[in-house]
């Protein structure tokens, strides 16, 4: 019996416990970690530090088209539409500089370092 009330107590903070991750703003938008927004100034932060096996997304909160593409060719995202989203994993340690396909003015660095 005393196991059956522990498990059940278990159970219930586990429940409870869960709601408070955060996997989503208030808003109900996704939250990814190392996020670069896309605006008609650019990419920001225009430089991210990530650990390898990370992952960069990119959200595109401005009116235009972007298409994030590698200066060195290493990746090129689809076209990244009004509200929608690129995201990529970096298994390599590098610094990768990238820029906007559409608009060459803007550019970008991920920093992949080891992982700690």
């Amino acid at each position: 019996m005393k196991s059956i009330f522990l498990l059940g107590i278990t159970t219930t903070l586990l429940f409870a416990f869960a709601g408070c991750s955060k996997d989503s703003d208030d808003d109900g938008t996704p939250v990814y970690p190392n996020v670069v927004r896309i605006s008609n100034s650019g990419f920001s932060p225009s430089t991210v530090e990530i650990q390898r096996t990370s992952t960069v997304t990119w959200v595109n909160d401005d009116n235009a088209v972007h298409r994030v593409t590698a200066d060195a060719a290493e990746f090129e995202s689809p076209d990244i539409v009004t509200g929608k989203i690129y995201t990529i994993r970096f298994d390599v340690m590098d610094t990768v500089a990238y820029h906007c396909k559409y608009h060459p003015a803007e550019k970008g660095v991920v920093i992949v370092n080891a992982v700690r």
